[in-house]
């Protein structure tokens, strides 16, 4: 049975502003609190982009995947001329151990890693590379199937903190502008939740003030914390974590957060964790579920587009507020290990198959019946974003790739190398600037600024 707790019942509306650096217009977006201020058209989209992480400038990166987590880039022009192999480098850094991507707020750029013995957060300019402020956490993670000690959840920066997750599950609020503590919590001690193969690595999404947490705890699958204290607002379902991500969507008046757990897909009301559809998804034994989910809404409707390897493969979900039914799942159109494909016209782009197998492809296809409308094989998986009709893939060899996003082929414009290593980590872009990490080799990794284009 699936019992859920739940407080703070407030229901209020705000206006959210925000700030471009690139120009003097300001944008306005409604922000509701409660299903006493319904959300429709366009409304509801514009809130799903922005109300996440609070007042924000239109160039931050400031969680995993993006401002809508869903590998979207709309700030930056890529370059109209590509050099023959090496991209322009703006600035390096030696980083630690941990698959943890960079974040960006403001002037800062935020990483999280492990050097040695502790975690440690570092407040970077995002220009210049130059140390801005830095505090270490206690680590207590020992490793896992993949040997590294290192944090694997993206950092998560709303309204003036920063929000890490170790991967011994212990989670940290700091101010983002100092890195002064402001509160602890150890979740896998309090939820009596297991850290899974790999430690802990599902990166935390906020909604209305509410840290919403895929722990895996028992009948504490996913949590709500208030974001100024850390006390619980309410637990949901009864399943343990995967290593995918929780996004927000809407759907008609309602917004829901969606999660992935080991063996399901639920939607939960975000202000009071009640849960309003889930259905099976996984598979039992030494299998994950990683990639993060992606809602495509067309004329006939709203869907959500889940994949996993190690025999899971793809789902294509019809889903509503309180409705989800299968409308297709094969394990031929598309089988993700932890890579998350893009929308671009209705079409879904990205590396299929397992890093450790070697059987990475690079595909195009149509998610409303599965078809694979064309595929690279032989390519590396990795992540890949969306920046105006083109691709940009990074995959896990240190590779970097731009590609159009083409129905009809695989065409690709651009190729070459950022990191001589393995570089799993999901990356960050803003005004022209990728950043990126690699992972560490004999345990010191890289962290790297380059120019891919321009400010929008």
């Amino acid at each position: 049975m699936t019992r859920t707790r739940f407080a703070n019942s407030e229901y209020k509306v705000n206006l959210l502003s925000i700030q471009p650096r690139s120009n003097n217009r300001r944008l306005w977006f409604l922000s509701s609190k409660a299903l006493a201020a319904p959300l429709y058209g366009i409304a509801a989209l514009s809130l799903v982009l922005f109300y996440l992480v609070g007042s924000l400038n239109a160039d931050d990166w400031p969680q995993i995947n993006g401002p809508a987590r869903n590998g979207v880039v709309s700030d930056t022009v890529l370059l109209s001329q590509w050099p023959s192999n090496q991209l322009k480098t703006v600035w390096t850094r030696k980083i630690g151990q941990g698959n943890s991507g960079p974040v960006l707020a403001g002037e800062k750029l935020y990483i999280f890693h492990r050097p040695g013995k502790n975690y440690l957060v570092e407040a970077l300019d995002r220009n210049t590379g130059a140390v801005l402020w830095k505090r270490e956490l206690p680590a207590e993670y020992t490793g896992g199937v993949d040997g590294d000690l290192g944090p694997k959840s993206v950092p998560l920066v709303y309204q003036g903190k920063i929000f890490l997750v170790g991967a011994e599950g212990n989670l940290f609020c700091l101010d983002a502008e100092n890195g002064d503590l402001k509160w602890k919590k150890e979740l896998l001690k309090i939820y009596r939740a297991q850290p899974g193969y790999f430690g802990v690595g599902s990166s935390p999404i906020i909604v209305d003030d509410r840290l919403i947490l895929n722990v895996g705890g028992r009948e504490a699958s996913v949590v709500a914390l208030d974001v100024n204290s850390g006390k619980e607002v309410w637990r949901a379902f009864d399943d343990d974590a995967s290593y995918s991500s929780p996004i927000v969507v809407g759907l008609g008046k309602v917004r829901v957060v969606v999660v992935v757990t080991r063996l399901n897909l639920i939607g939960i009301e975000p202000l009071t964790g009640n849960v309003l559809f889930k259905t099976p998804f996984g598979k039992s034994g030494p299998t994950v579920n990683g990639a993060i989910p992606v809602l495509v809404k067309n004329e006939r409707g709203s869907f959500l587009f889940v994949s996993a390897a190690y025999g899971v493969g793809a789902r294509w979900y019809r889903v509503s507020a309180d409705k989800i039914e299968t409308v297709w799942e094969n394990d031929s159109s598309f089988s993700s290990q932890y890579s998350t494909p893009v929308e671009f016209n209705g079409l879904l782009f990205g590396t299929a198959g397992r890093e450790d197998y070697g059987n990475g492809s690079f595909r195009c296809f149509d998610p409303a019946d599965g078809k694979v409308m064309w595929e690279r094989a032989k390519f590396s998986v990795g992540h890949t974003l969306l920046i105006g009709k083109h691709l940009l893939v990074l995959d896990c060899k240190g590779g970097i790739h731009v590609l159009k996003a083409s129905r009809s082929q695989f065409d690709r414009i651009f190729t070459g190398r950022l990191f001589d290593g393995e570089a799993r980590s999901m990356p960050a872009i803003s005004n022209g600037l990728l950043y990126a990490r690699s992972n560490a080799r004999g345990g010191e990794g890289e962290l790297k600024c380059v120019v891919i284009g321009k400010s929008r």
